[in-house]
């Protein structure tokens, strides 16, 4: 016997293709030999021995006939797949048509690959088992042919070579009879194996009548043939043993003489299980050949009933199954929709009782379980199947159709009933539901997408109109917000006026400019003096706010050296400082690079920044500053180790008009407009400004600006 394993040469030019290939196939336990050329592929073929070539149709230096032509030369036994794309599937036909084995569609599917080349080993080994048995058929029959001629040279020793051919006869392994005027008139032990009778009910009968009665004819023409030495092949047949079973032989004929007589000499082997196992993979060959071209089909067919009809016709039109049917259900278990090919009008009772939510029991099985439900004898097994009258003689196999967890529904498709157990046979079923399953899966998936597209479309819609809406009432809040801020900058300035005059005059009654005050109006100066440039300053603040949000602010951006200007404030800032006891450090990264910044604006921000630290930063308590560069960007940190800020209140504090509770005073301070106006200012440099704070561990509040570039 051949051993399981083979030798493959892989032809493809595509490495990824080919490297697949030849790893399927080596986890398959064959040695396989991977070559990227057509030429080397002529240059191996004569060189190291093979048992199948798979080549690609379309090799860039090479045509494919060639490797063929070649490979059938050195090794006709082989087997020579070619592989394609859809493109090239006529000139694949056209190789099968000149002697290729078969062909397959790219991507190749590994179970089926290897299926066909089990397949191949299996007829590869059929094919020489056929040989031997021809072989010993033909040595049994040049035996006794010399017998024969010693029988007719030697007349005087008739007996004595009469009894050693008998002796020989009845110890060969083959089935050997001797018929004279069409009937048996010695049968060898081997022979009555065979057919199941005895040599008493064998001799005297007529030999035709062991011979299957279609096959007699052919059987008579083929013998005389023979006899008459017009043919020298071996000719196979049906017989019908003893048990009626029918069973099939291979035979030789040869003219002798016996007994004085002109005689037959047959030498016959039963066959049964060669030609069971060549008409299982012949069936198994014609399935792979539907999967492949529903695996096309599917690829192709995006309509779910065009699907389901064309995957039952592909599957009785190659005569892989007689008859097929689909039956898609819905969650509930009730009928969507059917297709069938070879049942035609038998099928319409099963569609009516599919509607009335009866299952045949095939289905219920096939539903219940994961693998194959098996019929073997379906009129036997299912008396209320609408469909039973035409299973006769055959099996049936149901699986669902299942994907990720989801039943789509069942498959049934009609076989031989040799085949209902044959495991090959199960697994291909199963392997084409979940193909199919697959394919309404996509399918489902595909009107959910235009389902969503559809109702995205209309919200698309609806949020465009409502887009318009909002963009109509932005312009409204815009200019709403620009009346605002046109008001309070000008009610600013109509305040600053007389306030100014308030305090010029105070300043100038309290300097005793106009004549000499006692100590309590003095007193009451200072009063008016102080809450007015309180107010100036509030006012101040709202006239800043009003002028950036209403976009009248122009920077004057200009590069600015940061130690300078923050030696600066820190000058400016110690006033305020000293009396309170608190520090204020400066720290910037050693060859930090200068600003893009309006020096005024710059200054306006660590001026509002230090005034809330010292405000929220109890006596003796720590400021500081920090510069340092990450990437094009300058930070800037003012620190303290005042009061903190809660998380919640973070959230809050650049927006307008935001006051905190000092717990240092218990009161609020200002109109909460400093951070906001920093915020602007700091934005419209095109940085951002934000804070790091734990409450009752101080704060951090840093800003970015833009760096310039180092000449």
């Amino acid at each position: 016997m051949m051993p399981t394993a083979a030798t493959i040469l892989v032809v493809e030019d595509e490495t990824e293709p080919r490297l697949t290939l030849c790893r399927t196939l080596d986890d398959a336990g064959h040695k396989v030999i991977g070559l990227e050329r057509g030429a080397d592929a002529l240059e191996t073929i004569p060189r190291s021995p093979f048992d199948v070539v798979i080549a690609d149709i379309r090799l860039p230096d090479v045509d494919a006939m060639e490797i063929l032509e070649l490979a059938q030369e050195i090794n006709p036994e082989a087997a020579v797949i070619v592989i394609t794309s859809y493109a090239g599937i006529a000139r694949a036909v056209d190789a099968v048509n000149q002697g290729a084995y078969t062909y397959f569609v790219k991507p190749v599917n590994p179970g089926e690959i290897k299926t066909v080349i089990a397949n191949v080993l299996k007829q590869q080994r059929l094919s020489q088992e056929n040989k031997r048995l021809v072989e010993s058929l033909q040595f049994t029959n040049k035996l006794l042919l010399e017998t024969n001629e010693k029988l007719q040279i030697e007349m005087t020793e008739r007996k004595q070579a009469e009894q050693l051919y008998k002796t020989l006869a009845t110890s060969s392994p083959v089935g050997v009879y001797i018929a004279q005027e069409g009937k048996f008139v010695f049968v060898n032990p081997q022979f009555q194996k065979y057919t199941g009778f005895t040599e008493d009910e064998l001799l005297g009968r007529d030999s035709l009548s062991l011979v299957h009665p279609e096959d007699r004819k052919t059987v008579r023409e083929k013998a005389i043939a023979m006899l008459k030495g017009k043919r020298s092949s071996p000719y196979e047949f049906r017989v019908i043993d003893k048990g009626r079973e029918t069973r099939w032989s291979i035979e030789t004929v040869t003219s002798i003489h016996y007994q004085g007589e002109r005689a037959a000499l047959g030498n016959f082997m039963d066959i049964t299980e060669r030609k069971q196992m060549e008409q299982r993979i012949e069936h198994l060959n014609m399935v792979l050949q539907a999967i492949r071209n529903v695996n096309q089909l599917i690829a192709r067919e995006k309509d779910r009933d065009k699907l389901l009809k064309g995957v039952c016709d592909n599957l009785t039109e190659t005569r892989g199954y007689d008859y097929a049917w689909l039956a898609i259900l819905d969650e509930s278990g009730g009928l969507v929709t059917t297709a069938e090919a070879g049942l035609g009008k038998d099928f319409l009772p099963m569609v009516e009782q599919l509607k009335g939510g009866q299952l045949p029991d095939c289905a219920q099985r096939a539903l219940r379980q994961p693998k194959v439900a098996v019929t073997e004898d379906p009129p036997a097994t299912c008396t209320y199947c609408p469909l039973v009258s035409r299973y006769q003689g055959r099996g049936a196999m149901t699986i669902r159709l299942e994907h990720r967890g989801k039943v789509y529904g069942v498959l049934c498709v009609s076989i031989p009933q040799a085949l209902t157990a044959d495991e090959e046979e199960q697994s291909l079923v199963k392997e084409l539901a979940s193909d199919i399953a697959f394919a309404l899966h996509n399918i489902e998936l595909e009107e959910k997408r235009q389902q969503a597209e559809q109702e995205l479309e209309e919200k698309n819609k609806q949020l465009m109109a409502q887009q318009q809406e909002l963009m109509e009432k932005t312009k409204e809040v815009e200019a709403a917000s620009q009346a605002k801020s046109d008001f309070l900058a000008n009610m600013s300035h109509e305040l600053r006026t007389p306030l100014n005059v308030i305090i010029g005059f105070s300043e100038l009654m309290a300097d005793g400019v106009p004549g000499e005050i006692n100590s309590e109006q003095k007193q009451c100066l200072d009063d008016i003096l102080s809450s007015s440039k309180h107010l100036l300053g509030l006012i101040n603040d709202v006239l800043d706010l009003s002028k950036v949000e209403s976009g009248k602010v122009k920077l004057r951006l200009a590069e600015v050296t940061l130690p300078d200007i923050l030696e600066e404030l820190k000058r400016t800032m110690m006033p305020i400082l000293a009396p309170r006891k608190q520090s204020l450090d400066i720290e910037v990264e050693k060859g930090l690079p200068s600003v893009y910044a309006d020096k005024a604006k710059l200054k306006q921000v660590l001026l509002n920044l230090l005034g809330n630290a010292t405000k929220f930063t109890p006596d003796e308590g720590k400021l500081k500053i920090e510069a340092v560069k990450k990437g094009g960007w300058c930070h800037v940190s003012v620190i303290d180790n005042g009061v903190g800020i809660n998380k919640e209140d973070q959230k809050k504090i650049f927006e307008p008009f935001r006051q905190l509770d000092n717990p240092l005073t218990g009161e609020k301070g200002g109109a909460g407009l400093g951070l906001a106006v920093a915020r602007q200012i700091i934005e419209k440099h095109g940085g951002k400004i934000w804070v790091e704070s734990e409450y009752g561990k101080g704060s951090r509040f840093i800003f970015t600006l833009l760096l310039a570039p180092v000449v």
